[in-house]
């Protein structure tokens, strides 16, 4: 698993899409840093739920 802030997830966002995209580990979850979550991000447990299959309570 990793773990990267939002912020930048931002900078390099063709790489994080494609290794989500290629379905191999390892796992990729964006994160907020110490300045908060970036506008109109995916909230972190919305992400993760949806990563797991979780359905939506």
């Amino acid at each position: 698993m990793i773990l990267i802030t939002q912020r930048l997830a931002r900078q390099v966002q063709a790489e994080v899409d494609a290794a989500r995209e290629a379905g191999m580990p390892p796992l990729i979850v964006e994160i907020p840093d110490m300045t908060g979550a970036v506008e109109g991000a995916q909230p972190l447990m919305e992400r993760l739920r949806a990563v797991m299959g979780v359905p939506r309570g």
